[in-house]
Order: structure tokens, then sequence, then C-alpha cells
């Protein structure tokens, strides 16, 4: 079940740690270096940012400022932000401002996030995280003239610091820092390409003034994104052509320049490790090259010379690892990401890796080979993080597979204690192995907790409703159904469940009908929705459009239940001959179960000569007994 969604703007920043490029320079989710020396929030952090200026009300912000950071840590996130915006409110200190917005940010409300973000801009008006959230909430409201007014405060901010009188004991006069452009274009990068081509129209004006590396490059990606392809090129080039030596601007280069240009990007990078052989991280980005030209062998033969000319850059262990994972070589990859977490406890023994996504990798590669015990041994690493929840539930289904299912069940109901945010795909998971291994019941009760705790999650609310129907608990499966569709009435197989059900009670037929072609508006190809239309149609006597139906859906999909009902058409149409064709397809298929015995004596219908027992159809639906998607 896919997680609750919220605002872009929320998504956007979080794109910051997401991407995946050819150039392979981020720093890897999870990597110690991303975390900000200042944060009040790293673990390491101590009570008070150092050299914190005095507070006017040490009573009061002292105590929010601890409680805020105690809140955060447990995962009290609402608290959290609401005690360090207090706290900055008063002392109208930016550092606090900034801990405000961390605790925002987690919070996944858009509206705190972005309020947050405007008052820290007042105490710090060159800010860009907080200018970031402030363009990333007008790209997503389509607000042109509030995005423009922001950029242009954000210019005049940087270039004020060119007037600026260095502070006492400073001999560095402040600089404009004309950057900015190619920072935030990075940032809109990663966005969808329609809300790329509007900030790129948006922020081109200040984009064209700069020469610099940096700007040119940032506004490249961007334009690649926006789907500008050739144009970014060009001014990736520019931007190469005035660094040549420099490895970051020649890989990024090499990003935007792929797509369109393969061939001169491939010479590029092959001139560049002419000069510079022992970069490794040009060598990934080669990699990266030689894998999207089908050159297997070669980009493996590069991670390898990329990893040992790594020296003290654990990042290439890394990328190295995942462009093996890509590849499709998980020995290989699970080694070199087993030597980027030995090189970051070299680098310090005490560092927390619990939110590090480099566990999912491992994992993933212990899975293709088979190794389901190490599998779910990496995965138990990660705890903490955008990740924790599907780490919980790969463990899980990894335990499961081992025939452990009681502990998978325990891993996803501690998972749930720990990982607050993500209680709802947790109890979906826990559900759906339930399920799957026939403990129905189990599943049904499970979900019946799930749906108190998560009363407007329409997700949990359908999957509450399909386990009660699979236990034979139809009132319940149609109160869920009901509470489903008050609030989400286009819900399509909510619609489609509530119609069928009505339809096998045959009651409230109208109703049904209402119900069915919504659904049926939505996806009028989807298989199952169109057995219930024509079931529906039988029920209401018109089995000529019942047979319609009923045979489209089965020549999409098959199904036992399906095949069944189209034997019941059949033989009201007095296709007797027919029907026992289906039949006896659908014993072949599927077996003779008691369903299709019942189905043959009540039709006086002739069994085939041979009836084998019960078969595995390989081209059947994975389903659930009693339950109708």
């Amino acid at each position: 079940m896919p997680a609750p969604s919220f605002r872009s703007v929320t998504a956007t920043l979080a794109a910051l740690f997401a991407a995946q490029t050819l150039c392979a320079f981020e720093l890897p989710p999870g990597h110690p270096e991303i975390s900000s020396s200042k944060s009040f929030m790293s673990k390491e952090a101590p009570a008070m940012p150092a050299g914190h200026p005095p507070v006017t009300r040490p009573d009061s912000t002292l105590y929010e400022l601890v409680a805020g950071g105690i809140a955060y840590h447990r995962k009290d996130v609402d608290f959290a932000a609401s005690a360090l915006m207090s706290a900055a409110y008063r002392e109208k200190n930016p550092e606090i401002a900034e801990m405000a917005w961390q605790a925002a940010l987690a919070t996944r409300d858009s509206n705190r996030l972005v309020a947050v973000a405007r008052f820290w801009t007042e105490l710090e008006p060159t800010s860009e995280m907080a200018w970031q959230t402030i363009f990333a909430d007008a790209v997503e409201k389509g607000d042109r003239a509030a995005l423009e007014k922001g950029l242009a405060a954000l210019d005049a901010a940087k270039a004020a610091r060119k007037t600026e009188k260095p502070a006492a004991g400073d001999a560095v006069k402040p600089r404009s820092d004309d950057a900015w452009v190619g920072r935030v274009s990075r940032l809109f990068s990663r966005s969808r390409p329609s809300d790329a081509r509007f900030f790129a129209e948006a922020v081109k004006p200040y984009a064209q003034k700069r020469t610099d590396a940096e700007s040119r490059l940032g506004y490249a990606l961007l334009l690649k994104t926006a789907g500008e392809g050739d144009r970014a090129c060009r001014l990736a080039r520019a931007a190469q052509k005035t660094k040549p030596a420099d490895a970051s601007i020649v890989g990024e280069a090499a990003d935007v320049c792929w797509s369109v240009d393969p061939e001169g990007t491939h010479r590029m990078l092959k001139t560049f490790l002419e000069h510079h052989p022992n970069e490794a991280r040009i060598r990934l980005v080669l990699a990266r090259v030689e894998a999207r030209l089908g050159n297997k062998d070669l980009a493996l033969r590069e991670t390898d010379r990329a990893v040992k000319n790594a020296g003290e850059d654990a990042t290439v262990f890394y990328n190295a690892g995942q462009i093996a994972a890509d590849l499709g070589d998980a020995p290989r990859a699970e080694k070199h990401l087993l030597a980027y977490v030995e090189a970051l406890r070299e680098t310090n023994s005490e560092i927390d890796l619990s939110h590090h996504d480099v566990w999912l990798l491992l994992g993933n590669a212990a899975l293709e080979q088979k190794a389901l015990e190490r599998a779910a041994k990496y995965w138990h690493e990660l705890t903490d993080g955008p990740y924790a929840g599907q780490a919980r539930i790969r463990e899980a289904i990894a335990t499961a597979d081992l025939g452990r299912l009681d502990d998978a069940c325990r891993i996803l109901e501690e998972g749930r204690k720990t990982l607050p945010l993500d209680t709802a795909i947790l109890y979906s998971a826990e559900s759906k192995l339930l399920l799957e291994n026939g403990r129905n019941r189990d599943a049904y009760v499970l979900l019946k907790e799930a749906s108190a705790q998560h009363p407007t999650d329409t997700e949990i609310l359908y999957d509450a409703a399909m386990a009660a129907e699979s236990v034979g608990e139809r009132s319940d499966s149609e109160a869920f159904l009901r509470r489903l569709l008050d609030m989400n009435p286009q819900h399509v197989q909510a619609n489609n469940a509530l119609g069928y059900l009505l339809v096998e009670e045959n009651r409230n037929l109208d109703e049904a009908r209402r119900h069915l072609e919504v659904a049926f508006k939505a996806a009028p190809l989807d298989p199952f929705i169109l057995d219930s239309m024509g079931w529906l149609a039988y029920r209401e006597g018109r089995f000529k459009a019942a047979y319609e139906f009923t045979n489209a859906s089965l020549k999409k999909l098959y199904d036992p239940e399906v095949a069944s009902h189209l034997v019941d058409i059949l033989c009201v149409l007095n296709r007797r001959a027919d029907a026992e064709k289906v039949l006896a397809e659908t014993i072949e298929r599927s077996g003779l179960t008691p369903e299709l015995e019942a189905l043959a004596a009540r039709r006086a219908l002739a069994l085939p000569a041979t009836t084998g027992t019960s078969k595995t159809e390989k081209n059947a639906p994975e389903r659930t007994a009693g339950v109708r998607p």
C-alpha cells in the first residue's frame, strides 16, 4: 500500500538526497557528511549550539531548546517544531529558526514548513534552504508572481553582501555569492519536468547573467529536466571548458550531455582520464556511460579501477556498488557496499549507520544471491530514517520466506512501535503476509485494529474490507467499504467491491449498478470490473450482456471464479455444450474443486471423463480466497 501523499513542497526538498545521476557525486543518503555540523538535531550535538549568543529568557528558551531536541529524537516532531519555533520567535535567532525548520520538515506539514521558512528569511535573508522552501511552495501553487518576488529578494540579499562591512575580527569582506542561482536550479532539476520548466523560466534572468561554472551547470541540469537537452548540453560544455581539469564539473557535464550526445560524452570522459587516470569518480561516470551503451564488462572493469583508486573517498565504494547492482552483478555489488561500510567505520568506530540506505542495497544484493538469512540481517540494521519502513517490510518478507511467519509478524509489530509514520504500510504488509499464508482470520483482526488507528486511511479500509470478505464477515466488509466511499466516492476498487458484494447477495441492485458504473467508467478494461458488470447483468436477467462482459473478462485474465460465472450464463442461454466445454477447461487449468463439483451438479452438467486433483494455474491471478479485487 502506498504511503499517504504530501504536497510536493516537502517532496521536492527530500529530492535533494534522492537523485540518481551519471556523475555519482551525490553523497549517499545517510552518509555522515550530509548532516549539518551546527544542527541541534544531530545526535552528536550538545544541548546548545557552540557559540550560541546569550538568550533573553533563559528560563523559557533553554527549556524549549532542550525539550524540543529531546522530542525530535523521540520522533514527537509536532511538539519539537512548536517548541523550537516558540524559542525562535522569542529570540529572533536564525540558528534556532533553522532548528525549527528541520523539525517542521519532519512533520510533513507543508503549511507549517513554509511559515517557519518565511520567518527564517526575515532573520537571515540569504538563507537558501529557507528560500528554497518558499520557492517550492510557489511552484506547487503555480504562483509565478510569488516565485519572482522571492527570487528577487534572495538576489538582492546576496548582492547586499558586497556593501557589508567586515565583522569585527573578520579580515574577509563578504562577497555576493552569485552561484546561488546554480544551487537552487540544481534543487529544482530533481522535480517534475513541468515544475522544472516553471522554475527555469522564472530564474532565467538571473541565470543569463552568470558565467561561473557552478551556475551554468546548475541551470543546465534544470534545463535538462525541463526537456531542453540541446540547450542544456551547450551550457554544460561551456562550464566544462572554463575548468577542464575539474573532475566534478566534467562529471556533471557528462550527466547533462549524455542523452543528447552519447558519443561526445564518451570521448570527453576518455580524454579526461588520459590526463587524470587515477580520478576515481570520473571512472564511475565512465562506468555508467559504458553501462548505458550496453558494455557491461567494460562498465564493471571501470568500477573495479575506480575502487582501486578510491583512497579515502568512501563514496566511491558506494557508487561502485550501485553500478554493479544495476548491472545485475550482485556478488560484486555486495563486496563494494560492504567495503563502503567498513571504510566509514574505520573513519569513526562509533558512527551510527542505522539510518543509511546502504542496508537496503546490501539486502537486495544478498536476495539476488538467494541468501535470505543474510538479506534479512542487512535489512535489520536499518532502523531509522526514511527507509526504515521499507527495511522492516523486506526483513519480514525474507523471514517469512524462511518459514518463520510468526517472527516476521513480530518484526512488523515492533516496527509499528518505533516508526509511527510508517504504521499504515506496516499494518498492510503484515496483513498481506497473513493472507498469503492462509491466516485470513488473523489478517482480519489485525486490519480491524489498523482501521481503528487509521480511520481516514482509505487503503487500510479497503484492505480491511477484503480481509473481512475473505472470512465471511460480509457486514463488516460492507461497513468498511461504505466508510471508504464516504471519504472518496470515486475510489474505483471500492466501488467495484461494494457493487459486487450487493450483486452476490442479490440485493439493492440499483445501488450496485451506480457503484459499478463509477468503476466501469474509470477502468473499462479491468477484467474484474468487467466480470462484476457481467454478474450484475446476469442478476438483472440481461443474459446476452452478461455473456459479453464475462467472456471479455475471461479473455483478459483467467480466473476460475469468472469461468464459473460464464458456465452459469451459458446454461441460462441454453448453450449447454459450450458450458460443459468451459467447465472442462476450468477443471483442466485449476483442478476439480468442491465449488466446480457443486456447479456441475446444480446445472446437471457432465464432468470430463478424467479429472485430477487441484492444480496450480500458472496464469491465474494471485488472489486470496473469497476476496474480490
